[in-house]
């Protein structure tokens, strides 16, 4: 049984003003709305704070680049989107090219929340939920002459996604390469009893 939890949310970066501290609070719109100090029409979203937690995760990303150039003894060349899309009529396996530069949290398309989540193997997932579903990406980190060799096997369309999503786990980012930035969620003992239906 994996357990997973969300560690990164653009759903959390509403900002509210406390009346009694006399400063603004960070968080979902749902909580800050319980907040007794906080008036909620004061409650308004945040885009420094989303901006805060892309460099976050930007800094995460670019040591996880160091753990891949150490591994693999080459410099990452290419990041890949890769995953499942939830659409009205399926679930298909698409992708997008990532330039080193930009942030995957930014190529999810048009989505109401993005959110990162990372379960108990360390891998990390990019949810892009919206009105049909939600689409469920994992990020790879490729060199230039492993990515180029893919290529001209399998073009730069939805056959390559498919390739890299069933057979590349080994350069799919996960967070155990970056350890001081996202706790991996554990799983207990009792909870792997429970999972199996084992008791002893």
């Amino acid at each position: 049984m994996l357990k997973s939890a969300i560690v990164l949310s653009s759903d959390n970066c509403y900002e509210g003003y406390d009346n009694v501290e006399e400063c603004w609070v960070l968080g979902d719109y749902s909580s800050l709305e319980e907040l007794e100090n906080v008036n909620s029409d004061t409650i308004i979203y945040s885009e420094s704070g989303w901006s805060d937690e892309k460099e976050y995760f930007t800094s995460f990303l670019e040591k996880c680049k160091e753990a891949y150039k150490k591994k693999f003894n080459k410099p990452v060349a290419q990041m890949v989107l890769a995953g499942k899309l939830g659409l009205w009529n399926g679930s298909p396996i698409g992708g997008k090219l990532i330039d080193l530069n930009n942030s995957p949290l930014e190529a999810m398309g048009n989505c109401d929340t993005v959110e990162l989540e990372v379960d108990s193997n360390g891998e990390v997932t990019v949810l892009g939920h919206h009105h049909d579903g939600t689409h469920r990406m994992k990020i790879y980190l490729f060199s230039h002459n492993l990515y180029r060799g893919m290529v001209k096997e399998f073009g730069e369309g939805s056959e390559l996604f498919e390739h890299i999503h069933e057979n590349m786990d080994e350069h799919m980012l996960n967070a155990n390469d970056a350890e001081d930035f996202f706790q991996v969620p554990t799983i207990t003992e009792n909870e792997v009893i429970e999972a199996v239906g084992v008791y002893w």
